[in-house]
């Protein structure tokens, strides 16, 4: 396997990645902007940001152990990012169920 066509890929596969989440994420905002506080549209907005939350962590997750794969130091980067938005959807739905 050639590793520098693979770190290519990935190179290009990450950030555009990361941008199809964080424009989801603005989707999911200017959707639901203004929705008061307990209503329908308010869980269903959390629910959406859990939801990207989540395919964001993941995601971040495989990027890591690609970039790991072919020892780059992305995969600290990426990994970083993923426990940040694990963390960050943890705290969330912890705080949603009590």
């Amino acid at each position: 396997m050639n590793i520098s066509m693979l770190s290519i890929s990935l190179g290009i596969v990450g950030p555009l990645g990361l941008l199809i989440l964080l424009i989801l994420a603005g989707i999911v905002t200017h959707r639901y902007w203004g929705c008061r506080t307990g209503s329908l549209r308010w869980h269903t907005r959390n629910l959406r940001f859990k939801q990207i939350a989540a395919i964001a962590s993941f995601f971040c997750l495989a990027m890591a152990g690609s970039y790991g794969v072919i020892q780059e130091v992305w995969a600290v980067i990426y990994l970083i990012i993923a426990l940040k938005t694990g963390t960050w959807w943890i705290r969330i739905a912890i705080s949603q169920r009590s």
